[in-house]
């Protein structure tokens, strides 16, 4: 790993470059010759180095998920929980955390999908603002050349979790994310990158998503649809609101619900709680459903020439039962895997997880179970949710 100075002026000039020069590219036939093959099946290890840090992963852990047939694992990193202090353009004082979790990851025979996993606020002023702009590019110039000796196609780089500009539009993201494809390409050609779309990297968006044309890149996109199901008894807005909080039971498939096995509580909102069940048994919710979701995202990545990973789908195990979890995440892996699309579960131990900590371990108020010794977790994975992963 080496890392040096970058000039602010050519930090500066990348961007201004791909500001004014660069349009949205115009779809062509066929992915380009000569790129790596994509990593299949992973999983994403949240709130490790992001947000609280509360679920550490040790050497154990990767062992464990390679041992079960995963052969990567997406990384949420926060540079803010690293000492990253946008607007100023220096790397983060503390990345030998993440040189310590990358040599781990990489040494347990795992890929790493690094995911630039900003907080709410810094993402929005990335957005708005040309400083953090150009703290954005920075850090990924830095990064890029820190990592260059790393292997090209085993560590991944993610350029940004879930980019937003619903208002803002499809253009002035291609824009800075061309800038940042073409500031690492400065410092490492060979790289893999994972690129994405506008709107969360939502299925709903991705016609609007703009091409670009590297021959080691790929394009990502998440899925949690439907929310009622994914999300069913969060903890955070909007879904701790009416009407949506009201309902007390969601099952999966919709076909197999009805509205008093919703058991909606009372409230101002119930008869718009009953309509949002109602619409979620109406639609159905079912595989085949699923299915014509996933083949549009298909289609695009066919009609643009490009390669597609799902890098997030999952279901809150907190609240919903067993089965019916399951059976969703059976439906999604298997829609994508029938259009030869790879993916990362979300996520391996927290809300969302597929392993749960065992023995010395703390239980959090919001269903999470964090393990008490960082450096010699138990975790386990559930059974049911490694078959219906395929695995």
């Amino acid at each position: 790993m080496n890392q040096g100075p970058t000039a602010p002026g050519r930090r500066r000039i990348l961007l201004a470059a791909g500001a004014a020069a660069l349009s949205l590219a115009v779809p062509g036939p066929t992915v380009a010759q000569g790129a790596g093959p994509l990593p299949r099946r992973g999983v994403n290890l949240s709130h490790w180095l992001s947000w609280d840090g509360r679920q550490p992963i040790a050497p154990v852990d990767a062992r464990l998920i390679r041992a079960a047939g995963f052969d990567h694992v997406r990384l949420p990193v926060d540079p803010e929980f690293l000492g990253w202090a946008p607007p100023d353009q220096g790397l983060p004082p503390r990345l030998d955390r993440l040189d310590a979790a990358l040599k781990m990851l990489l040494d347990a025979g795992l890929a790493v999908i690094l995911s630039f996993h900003a907080r709410d606020n810094t993402r929005d002023q990335i957005e708005l603002r040309r400083p953090f702009q150009e703290a954005y590019l920075a850090f990924w110039l830095g990064l890029a050349r820190r990592y260059a000796g790393l292997p090209a196609d085993r560590l991944i780089f993610a350029v940004m979790n879930e980019p937003q500009y619903y208002v803002r539009g499809a253009q002035r993201w291609h824009q800075l994310q061309q800038s940042v494809v073409q500031a690492i390409r400065a410092e490492d050609p060979r790289r893999m990158l994972a690129l994405a779309g506008i709107g969360g990297s939502s299925i709903d968006y991705i016609e609007r998503t703009g091409v670009i044309r590297d021959p080691n890149s790929f394009f990502v996109f998440h899925y949690y649809e439907p929310y009622l199901v994914s999300h069913f008894g969060a903890s955070w807005e909007p879904f701790t609101k009416e009407p949506g909080a009201l309902v007390g039971r969601v099952v999966y498939p919709s076909t197999e619900m009805s509205l008093a096995a919703a058991a909606i509580r009372l409230g101002p909102q119930r008869a718009a709680a009953e309509k949002l069940v109602r619409a979620y048994i109406d639609k159905p919710w079912t595989a085949e459903t699923i299915e014509r979701r996933i083949a549009i995202a298909a289609s695009w990545a066919a009609r643009s020439g490009v390669r597609l990973m799902c890098t997030e789908f999952g279901v809150l195990r907190v609240k919903i039962d067993a089965s019916s979890r399951y059976r969703w995440l059976a439906d999604v892996r298997t829609a994508l895997e029938r259009h030869g699309i790879g993916w990362s579960v979300w996520d391996y131990a927290d809300l969302f997880g597929i392993a749960t900590a065992r023995g010395n371990a703390d239980y959090l108020g919001d269903g999470a179970i964090v393990p008490r010794d960082p450096a010699n977790p138990r975790r386990e994975f559930e059974p049911g949710a490694l078959a219906a992963l395929g695995l």
